[in-house]
């Protein structure tokens, strides 16, 4: 696994991509894959697990992964 001075709980600000300038806590951290969950980062999607009700599909917020290396800490 690689070492990072990153951990769960830390402030940290994304420096590149779509979501440049987001400030948020890390809420879940992959080494292996290398690549954090941010809180704020998300996007929406249908849940389509259930096909057992015939009603429209939940809409659900699922966390983004984004590279280890376009995040700074922050504060």
């Amino acid at each position: 696994m690689t070492k990072t001075k990153l951990k769960t709980g830390d402030q940290v600000k994304v420096i590149t991509g779509k979501h440049r300038g987001t400030i948020d806590y890390i809420s879940r951290l992959d080494l292996k894959e290398q690549v954090v969950y941010l809180k704020k980062v998300s996007r929406k999607k249908y849940d389509k697990s259930t096909p057992e009700n015939k009603k429209k599909s939940e809409l659900k917020e699922i966390m983004i992964p984004l590279h280890i290396s376009n995040e700074r800490k922050y504060g």
